[in-house]
């Protein structure tokens, strides 16, 4: 039996969960996708590709997708691809499923040369899928939450999550923008040099660290920021709870509010409190905090 002969019986609570119709059409392109994924679950799994190492997933996938095969495939296919997961989920190698979407979406991009939006449901599924956007170049737009490391290595485009986020949101991210409309978990923006990364909600810790250049914006509150931060700017429009700066090295820190704790190992970088400059290498904190905040 063909798994697409399957989806039926396991589809009964997408529609009412993603509020997304069911088309359950015949569709060349979405036979197609099976195939794919088939082809590199299976491939991934005989060769053992280290399951943590999401770089080595990407490469290996793209690197066997042809451009003739992406071709055949059309943009609603994608979409109708994810909202067909749901039978995917408890596969051994679902772990790659994010990093397969993703090179899909950046070989389609690039041969149909398209600037529509690609539509990813994921609040129909289990388990969350990690490391969406990986790369990537085009314009996608996610109907749920996702896992760790979405728009990892991203290069340009815009990745628009309407949900939250596991660890690592926009980890090395070069370019381009992620708007997260929910919140997010550990590290996000870490190590990224570039693009800008905007969380409408808060974030947990260490937000920011490692980071090189690029721009991250909280709109609401944060915990423990800009650790190990060489460049770049973020923004914190609510509270900062917990350390500030830890081993700061470069960049700068916007802060709506004062914050309590200076953390440890502070170099260079500049911190404003309310647009006010109140820590840098010739600044120290805790006097220049009294004397603009009396």
């Amino acid at each position: 039996m063909k798994l697409t002969d399957v989806i039926d019986t396991e589809y009964k609570n997408v529609e009412e969960q993603t509020k997304q119709p069911y088309q359950n059409k015949k569709s060349a392109g979405i036979d197609l996708l099976f195939s794919l994924w088939e082809r590199e679950r299976s491939f991934l799994e005989k060769n053992y590709i280290n399951i943590f190492s999401s770089e080595n997933f990407y490469l290996c996938i793209e690197s066997n997708l042809k451009k003739e095969q992406i071709k055949e495939i059309a943009l609603q296919d994608i979409t109708e691809f994810s909202l067909r997961g749901i039978v995917l989920q408890e596969e051994k190698m679902f772990e790659a499923y994010g990093s397969f979407l993703s090179a899909v979406i950046n070989l389609h991009h690039k041969y149909t040369k398209t600037n529509e939006e690609y539509v990813i449901h994921t609040s129909h599924l289990e388990k969350l899928v990690h490391r969406i956007g990986t790369y990537n170049r085009a314009h996608i737009r996610v109907k749920g939450n996702v896992g760790e490391r979405s728009g990892l290595y991203m290069k340009s485009g815009r990745l628009l999550i309407e949900g939250n986020s596991s660890f690592f949101l926009g980890n090395h991210m070069q370019g381009g923008t992620i708007e997260l409309f929910g919140s997010t978990w550990n590290a996000a923006g870490e190590q990224m040099s570039g693009g800008t990364i905007i969380i409408h909600e808060n974030t947990t810790l260490q937000a920011g660290t490692n980071m090189f250049g690029g721009k991250l914006i909280v709109m609401k509150d944060a915990d423990a920021i800009g650790a190990a931060q060489q460049g770049g700017i973020i923004e914190v429009r609510g509270q900062v709870r917990g350390d500030v700066g830890t081993y700061m090295q470069g960049g700068k820190l916007y802060l709506s509010e004062p914050f309590t704790y200076l953390g440890k190992g502070y170099s260079h970088g500049k911190i404003y409190v309310q647009n006010k400059l109140v820590m840098s290498r010739w600044i120290r904190y805790k006097n220049k905090i009294k004397e603009l905040f009396k």
